[in-house]
């Protein structure tokens, strides 16, 4: 299991808050107004994933 930094996690529990879900077409569709977070798992995210998507499991965005 990674280990994240106290900085890091306090930045992932603030952004968080601000997370709304979308279908992968409504996802493509707004990576040109800025950054996309891949929730799944890394060997989901490894699997297939929208070019220029960044991965941060669910897993880490809970703790």
């Amino acid at each position: 299991m990674t280990k994240h930094t106290e900085e890091f996690l306090q930045r992932v529990r603030d952004v968080k808050q601000r997370i709304t879900e979308v279908s992968p077409a409504e996802a493509q569709a707004k990576i040109f107004e800025g950054a996309l977070l891949d929730v799944r798992e890394k060997d989901e995210f490894e699997s297939g994933h929208i070019d220029g998507a960044m991965n941060i499991s669910s897993d880490t965005l809970e703790k």
